[in-house]
């Protein structure tokens, strides 16, 4: 075992390290949790260093690459960008929807003086075209890689370990030390990190429960604050208001399953729990049979849509607009007020001018603070890069990989060259382009090889109150940490686990669906069927694959359990 990689890290995170270590026992995990779908929500950003507005490389120490201690019998050059001698190397990625000859990409040349042969691949059909790749054994210089994949073929020896390069890189290190799961992400059991996650500059807030606020304050009802309190406004409403649905949902039953579950901070799959410190599977716990019972009780009430599972988007955002919705449990908050995004609000006022949505804080339930699904920085490893072992060019593809990550080369990326696409105003960057000059030269942080997602870029294509509320959101989140968090490390399991767990959960999952939708409609009593219910999911065997996550987490070092808490906000 290759200790001094684990060592390295010890030190390098010693300071986040600490803080992980004080405040992951106050949230949960969601391993195995139903994400919301994701929507372009903006929000996002923080950087490392100070920007820089040269048009070149500018030889400074954010974009040095490499200029410190030897790692292991071999040397590192220096590199300084854009480079004294032109280099060539070849890369297979996703194309996300466009090429890369865009006015950005040609930057991101002249920036490094790197020129990228790319074989780019339908995202659809991107982990086809890697895994014959890899199963050839002949990569190209730099390749865009998932977890999984590494996991099945580092044994082989096609990747670099980025770890032999960390105290070469001091941009990568720097943002290790912002955020942890950029290591904890990918690193194996050994300390080798033969991948290297994607991420954005910081996670964020982008769900929150949202009401009508016209509609409460003209009724004179107080933001709810618990659960009984938000049940009791909702019953006067919809006397009042008989023809409404005081709440809507999209994206199907999970979705309004996942988010009332987030309150109840638990979710219906494997989660790690903070109350047991261990991994939970949700249908057994008595937190979930509590959040199924609030929903039979709403929807006994009328207030839930009755088509909650199958309403689709024009269907649900004609609920909105129309003002028939009156409050939502967890929806994101760009939609609210930036045209690009939906502007609901814009688009109720010409319904009712005094047409009004706002954020609300998590309502308590008699479990405590209710909590949501937080957006991490990081992707999980699900879209890495990784650099070929076989490479010619390796010091220099690493010295590249580092760039990158610089101030510099992430807003060339994000926001292009200041005085041409944009400006800094008082120390905050605008936009000088509009949105569609903005796409037509590529500026969408897809040039290169994963350089970060700068997500103040984000959030500047939103409108000013869209990028309150978010603010206002991860303020919160700071303060008040209802946050439900990713666990630190993953749990991976192997081809063979993979299939036993397919087998014994799907036929769980199709009946644990049916049998939810019964419980939340009151086809079946809470009290009456419930033991039952879990009895018979018990039957098909889940314990089995509880009992591999927890075997797998109770075997990871102590300094890799817990949850994730670092989104660099």
């Amino acid at each position: 075992m290759k200790r001094k990689h684990v060592k390295a890290m010890a030190l390098l995170t010693a300071g986040a390290m600490a803080l992980l270590a004080t405040g992951c026992g106050d949230a949960q995990g969601s391993e195995s949790a139903p994400e919301p779908k994701q929507e372009e929500t903006g929000g996002e950003a923080e950087s490392a260093e100070e920007p820089s507005s040269e048009e070149e490389g500018t030889g400074d120490a954010s974009s040095e690459a490499a200029e410190s201690t030897e790692s292991g019998d071999d040397a590192q050059a220096a590199y300084t960008f854009p480079l004294a001698e032109p280099l060539e190397i070849t890369a297979l990625s996703a194309d996300f929807g466009r090429d890369k000859t865009q006015w950005a990409d040609e930057q991101y040349e002249k920036y490094t003086n790197v020129k990228i042969d790319w074989t780019l691949a339908p995202t659809s059909d991107v982990w086809t075209v890697v895994n014959l790749k890899l199963n050839s054994g002949e990569l190209p210089d730099m390749i865009l890689v998932n977890k999984t994949l590494v996991d099945q073929f580092a044994g082989e020896g096609l990747f670099v370990d980025f770890m032999d390069y960390i105290d070469k890189m001091p941009n990568l290190k720097a943002w290790m030390e912002k955020i942890p799961a950029i290591y904890y992400d990918t690193v194996d059991s050994e300390g080798h990190l033969y991948c290297l996650t994607n991420f954005n500059t910081r996670g964020q807030a982008p769900i929150m429960s949202l009401y009508r606020k016209d509609i409460f304050e003209k009724e004179n009802i107080p933001v709810p604050t618990t659960i009984d309190e938000l049940y009791d406004a909702l019953v006067t409403l919809k006397e009042k208001y008989p023809d409404s649905i005081p709440i809507s949902n999209r994206w199907g039953a999970s979705n309004l399953i996942g988010v009332v579950g987030n309150l109840y901070q638990c979710t219906s799959g494997f989660y790690l729990d903070a109350d047991t410190g261990t991994y939970e599977y949700g249908a057994m716990t008595d937190k979930f049979k509590a959040a199924i019972a609030t929903l039979q009780k709403f929807y006994a009430a009328d207030l839930i849509d009755p088509e909650f599972a199958t309403v689709s988007d024009d269907q649900y955002i004609d609920r909105v607009v129309s003002g028939k919705v009156f409050f939502w449990f967890g929806e994101y908050t760009g939609a609210l007020y930036t045209e690009s995004k939906g502007d609901w609000v814009g688009n109720g006022k010409k319904n009712n001018p005094d047409f009004e949505i706002d954020a609300m804080p998590f309502v308590e339930t008699e479990i405590g603070r209710g909590q949501s699904w937080v957006q991490a920085p990081t992707g999980r490893g699900a879209w890495s890069t990784a650099v070929s072992a076989k490479s010619e060019h390796i010091d220099e593809i690493m010295a590249l990989i580092d760039y990158q990550l610089s101030q510099e080369m992430i807003d060339l990326v994000n926001w292009g060259v200041e005085g041409e696409t944009y400006e800094v105003v008082d120390g905050e960057k605008k936009w000088l382009i509009e949105p569609e000059e903005r796409t037509e030269k590529g500026l969408d942080a897809r040039t290169g090889m994963w350089i970060p997602i700068d997500q103040d870029c984000a959030d500047a294509s939103l409108n000013e109150r869209s990028q309150q509320i978010i603010r206002d959101a991860n303020d919160r989140l700071r303060a008040e940490d209802f946050g439900r968090y990713d666990p630190k490390m993953a749990i991976l399991f192997t081809e063979e686990e993979q299939e036993r767990k397919s087998e014994v959960m799907t036929p769980i999952k199709t009946y644990m669906e049916e049998e939810l939708m019964s419980f939340i409609t009151g086809k079946k009593n809470m009290e009456g069927d419930w033991e039952a219910f879990k009895q018979q999911i018990t039957d098909m065997g889940y314990e089995e694959i509880l009992q591999i996550y927890r075997d797998k987490y109770d075997a990871l070092p102590e300094d890799q359990k817990g949850f994730d808490k670092e989104l660099g906000l």
